[in-house]
């Protein structure tokens, strides 16, 4: 017995977002007549480029955007290296930069799900096909989820999924991390992963993470339950449990939040599907509240450990080039390397005057001082022009080349 759409499902438990996009999509002009664009690497249209402007400069993060429009940049591969949501029923693309709390907490939820699969296989007393089945699930990353809709092509990339092998076409769960998201948004999302894969996605995670002192830290989890629409039940996707980690006024949660391992399974309950639901994969809340506490405090953490890093003029000194290399040194204490430095008939020293160049005489570095008068500028010339005529006198010995000043040599023939 087929099951009834889900899309009146989905407007009852979720209401209309408000609209926060920056300018409308520009429509696109008509093909002229006769004129076929090429497919191979089509030619950027002043509205991609309109797009990826505000994509780049982060002017916003919903831009509106056709379905075709869409289709069009992400087939030509054009959008840079961002995280992207898009939602063909209200052409909006969604896009962000993930911060340190967004990533230090992705990093624990994950290894949280990953040590209780670990956990669960060494229970002795967890039903073996359990057992055999939670050995093939694994995190693959954050791997695109895409969806063929009436409306277009409905894209997510969730921060973290497990799938039980490779070859399937949805993982089976998925987990969120908001940071620049707002609740409703969160809640929106894990209920579109499960209604739109038709129920191929069986649980999304969202960690929603609080964006100032005033507001909590929690974690929702979403799967399919029974909901009672006009009278009817229907599976579809529902709020399971919600726990806070972190209260409103600051302070830690301790305790877990369950979740079945039917989640993680796609067991028919006649081959271990039952023992599967009984089965509760445990997740703690002190180490989610532990992560983002440790991501907040490396913000400060970096900012001192800037200050002890070395200057570039400071490194570049401290650099040595090795014997065989053709630039100039100027720490030896060599006749070359003084006459170079214009320590020899000069009366100057110092690292303010090391001039080193390359092997075609094109300057590397020049630190020439204030105070260098003009006949000494005019001997520090002398003396790069002697350097120069020998290292072109040497090369042209070795190799037969000719070498002009500021262009590559051309080797005679």
């Amino acid at each position: 017995m087929s099951s009834p759409p889900a899309e009146e499902v989905i407007e009852q438990q979720k209401t209309a977002a408000p609209s926060i996009l920056v300018r409308p999509a520009v429509r696109r002009p008509p093909t002229p007549p006769g004129s076929e664009p090429d497919q191979a690497d089509p030619p950027a249209t002043p509205e991609d480029a309109d797009i990826l402007h505000q994509i780049t400069a982060g002017d916003s993060t919903r831009i509106a955007v056709d379905p075709k429009q869409f289709a069009r940049l992400e087939s030509e591969s054009r959008l840079p290296e961002k995280r992207f949501a898009y939602d063909p029923a209200q052409s909006v693309l969604s896009h962000w930069m993930p911060e340190v709390e967004h990533e230090r907490v992705c990093k624990c939820l994950r290894s949280l799900l990953e040590d209780e699969i670990r956990r669960l296989i060494a229970k002795p007393e967890v039903d073996a096909r359990v057992k055999e089945a939670l050995r093939g699930v694994e995190e693959v990353g954050s791997t695109s989820v895409r969806k063929l809709l009436r409306s277009g092509t409905w894209r997510q990339d969730p921060d973290i999924s497990f799938r039980e092998s490779l070859e399937d076409e949805m993982p089976v769960l998925v987990g969120e991390v908001a940071f620049s998201q707002t609740t409703k948004d969160v809640h929106c999302l894990c209920l579109d992963y499960i209604n739109n894969s038709k129920g191929m996605i069986q649980c999304a995670i969202a960690v929603d993470l609080p964006y100032s002192e005033a507001s909590t830290g929690s974690v929702s989890v979403y799967g399919i339950g029974a909901t009672q629409v006009k009278g009817k039940t229907l599976n579809t996707a529902t709020l399971l449990d919600r726990r806070d980690f972190i209260d409103v006024g600051g302070n830690d949660m301790a305790g877990e939040i369950e979740l079945p391992a039917s989640a993680l399974l796609r067991l028919r309950r006649d081959q271990g599907g039952q023992e599967a639901e009984r089965t509760m994969v445990r997740l703690n809340l002190a180490e989610l509240s532990a992560a983002y506490r440790r991501a907040v405090a490396s913000r400060g953490a970096s900012k001192v450990s800037l200050k002890r890093r070395r200057e570039d003029a400071e490194a570049r000194d401290w650099y040595s080039p090795p014997t065989e290399s053709e630039y100039v040194p100027s720490s030896p204490d060599t006749p070359d390397a003084k006459k170079h430095r214009g320590e020899e008939g000069t009366g100057e020293s110092g690292p303010e005057d090391v001039q080193r160049r390359c092997l075609f005489g094109s300057m590397l570095t020049r630190k020439t001082s204030n105070q260098r008068s003009e006949q000494t500028e005019k001997q520090a010339q002398a003396t790069d022009d002697a350097v120069l005529s020998r290292t072109r006198a040497s090369l042209h010995a070795a190799t037969g080349s000719k070498i002009e000043r500021g262009l590559r040599p051309t080797y005679a023939s």
